[in-house]
């Protein structure tokens, strides 16, 4: 009797890249896709786009790839990025969709990936919405003298976990952030519950024309929680 050869199924995946200026052209991303009766490992996404584009992951691409393997149960998780010894590349990944079969598994990321923000800040782990348990963070910035141009990013540090790196660049009803001068901004972010905020991390990437940065105050509020 022959051993059962395990069918060859397709996962297609399409992946969002912000609409902000990103850095010279990243070809190297790779993703892991994990599941409940096994993983897809380390795939060079290149090797699998659907179309013959000269470039990929550029600002405001959507990028489709075509992924076959056997079959690994339900997605739990996805790992992508990129290895940057260099510290030459930073990439701001929205959003990565995979359709398995019926189903299509939506994981938001809206963070920046760069080794330049420190050691493997270049990777990510996602898991899909349906198993998020992400909270909303309430989140004031108030300018002094400034004008910035550059792509601002936060990441909040607490006692059981820490943010992704989170874009500050929409406010609240949805339009283009100005770091102006006297300029008070409102955010409404979304992330795993760090416990109680210790430290926060922000900065910008010196992108852009203006790189005049006076940051007066930040201001935070979770649940029923206000950090300042």
């Amino acid at each position: 009797m022959h051993p059962k050869i395990p069918s060859v199924e397709i996962y297609s995946v399409t992946i969002q890249t912000a609409d902000v200026q990103q850095t010279d052209t990243i070809e190297n991303i790779e993703m892991t896709i994990h599941g409940s009766n096994g993983k897809i490992d380390k795939l060079l996404l290149k090797d699998h786009i659907k179309s013959d584009k000269q470039k990929i992951f550029q600002q405001g691409n959507l990028d489709e790839f075509e992924i076959k393997n056997e079959d690994i149960g339900d997605i739990e998780s996805i790992t992508i990025g990129f290895d940057d010894n260099e510290q030459k590349f930073a990439w701001l990944l929205e959003s990565v969709d995979i359709k398995y079969k019926e189903t299509v598994y939506h994981f938001q990321a809206q963070c920046w990936l760069s080794s330049r923000l420190g050691p493997n800040f270049s990777w990510i782990t996602i898991k899909p919405d349906t198993y998020n348990d992400n909270i909303n963070y309430k989140v004031t910035v108030e300018m002094g003298d400034s004008q910035l141009d550059a792509n601002v990013i936060l990441c909040i540090y607490g006692d059981k976990d820490v943010t992704k790196n989170l874009p500050l660049r929409t406010i609240k009803d949805g339009t283009r952030v100005k770091f102006d001068k006297d300029s008070r901004l409102e955010f409404h972010l979304k992330d795993v519950d760090v416990g109680k905020i210790e430290k926060i991390n922000i900065g910008h990437d010196g992108k852009g024309n203006e790189q005049k940065w006076f940051l007066k105050s930040i201001e935070i509020e979770k649940n029923d929680e206000y950090y300042m």
